[in-house]
């Protein structure tokens, strides 16, 4: 996915990004490869654990982690 098509999840992802701006400058990154390891609906559950991760408190650091982890976590064992 890109151009038009990635704008929502370019937006999310900027949101959600806000508290960590040092993240800033991987967000193309990041789009790649959520669009790459979460595709169709695993995408929309993805970005609803950010969000969940965002509310609950943890801190940036938390969200972070499962931004850069994730991916590859679900390459290796599926996106459920």
């Amino acid at each position: 996915m890109s151009g038009p098509a990635a704008a929502p999840l370019r937006h999310s992802l900027h949101e959600l990004l806000a508290g960590a701006p040092e993240l800033g400058a991987s967000l193309d990154l990041l789009l790649h490869q959520a669009e790459r390891s979460f595709p169709g609906a695993s995408r929309a559950r993805w970005l609803a654990a950010c969000r969940d991760l965002t509310r609950a408190g943890l801190g940036s650091a938390c969200l972070i982690a499962y931004l850069r982890q994730a991916p590859g976590c679900a390459a290796l064992l599926g996106t459920e």
